[in-house]
């Protein structure tokens, strides 16, 4: 089998993750223990993992200070709750899950999706796939181990998005079913951030986005007025995918190159300028207003939304440099307005613009 030998051909040609496996082989002696999850798909794909998950017969908390000791690495605790620790060692993360009582079918049927649920026996070298997830590697499909998991952990909705959008998979429909009845209420707003930046680092995300708006997600993340009113919605969102579409074009900016790369080179940029296309009118529907001409108008809803988006991201827990700069651009982004109606349009406003 052409994916057995891959698995074990990495193993044996990664010094750190063979000294690893040597070392549980001593812990377990006769006893199994497995490389499962992302590191087994990684694998797979040709990607480099970016730790090494294993899955342990009795007590995962426990082997991972044993091991500890063995490799002289540094111990983490995950969650006491769910029996998971980490182990670093020479820059490489070793993660440990126990299933006691359990075996590893039941291990894996607690897994999110089938692509996540393939494990490899490191005692009798044959990969175990009760979910299918092999199949769905090869058709890049992701699919629930089983419909509960949703339920169990909502998360792993934006989870699917985020690994739809860096593999370049498609999404079993079916999981949208599930998604409608499910809430992001209770889960931590750290959990929430993360996959949400994973999700807005990718390229060609419009479409999930406005899939989560339908499903009431993005206004569970983000309660703001502008997703109750349709066409403000609709405008928010078309934002978001023109300003995705020109990010993804650089020759957008011709000879503003260099202000382009400066922009850029800084930390969570693309992410920071896709939330300003979606939130820069959210001030509207607080400044509305009529005149007695019958024309509507919503002066200073620019200042009015970077006060909203401070205080919504704050309660989000964002970043306090990336809370800053998002409000920086919302409270901004009107003057596009005025340079575009300026009679002549010098390099040097644009420029100042992009400073």
């Amino acid at each position: 089998m052409e994916e057995l030998k891959k698995i074990i051909a990495y193993i044996e040609n990664q010094p750190i993750l063979n000294k690893g496996v040597k070392i549980l082989s001593q812990i377990f002696k006769n006893e199994d223990f497995y490389l499962v999850g992302g590191t087994i798909r990684d694998i797979l794909l040709n990607k480099e993992p970016i730790d090494f998950d294993f899955a342990v017969k009795g007590k995962g908390i426990e082997v991972a200070k044993i091991f500890e000791k063995e490799i002289k690495g540094k111990f983490i605790l995950l969650s006491a709750e769910d029996d998971e620790a980490r182990v670093v060692a020479y820059k490489t993360i070793f993660d440990f899950k126990g299933f006691n009582e359990k075996n590893i079918i039941d291990d894996l049927a607690e897994r999110d999706f089938t692509i996540n649920a393939i494990a490899f026996s490191l005692k009798e070298k044959k990969i175990i796939d009760p979910f299918h997830g092999l199949k769905d590697l090869k058709n890049k499909k992701i699919r629930l181990t089983n419909d509960s998991v949703l339920e169990k952990d909502p998360l792993r909705i934006l989870r699917a998005i985020r690994f739809a959008c860096q593999l370049g998979f498609k999404i079993d429909k079916k999981i949208f079913d599930i998604a409608k009845n499910i809430s992001l209420i209770n889960v931590a707003k750290e959990r929430i951030n993360y996959e949400l930046f994973q999700i807005l680092a990718a390229d060609d995300t419009y479409s999930y986005i406005k899939k989560l708006y339908h499903l009431g997600i993005l206004f569970q993340i983000f309660p703001l007025d502008i997703f109750k009113e349709k066409e403000l919605a609709e405008h928010s969102l078309k934002t978001y995918k023109k300003v995705e579409e020109i990010i993804a074009n650089k020759e957008f900016f011709g000879q503003f190159e260099k202000e382009w790369n400066e922009y850029f080179s800084l930390s969570h940029s693309k992410e920071i300028l896709k939330l300003a296309g979606l939130f820069h009118d959210v001030g509207k529907p607080l400044t509305k207003k009529e005149s007695k001409n019958g024309e509507i108008h919503f002066y200073g809803h620019e200042a009015v939304g970077a006060k909203i988006v401070k205080n919504l991201l704050k309660n989000l827990r964002f970043a306090n440099d990336d809370i800053r700069r998002l409000t920086r651009l919302i409270f901004s982004h009107m003057r596009l307005h005025l340079l575009a109606s300026a009679p002549i349009l010098t390099d040097r406003a644009i420029r100042r613009y992009f400073r």
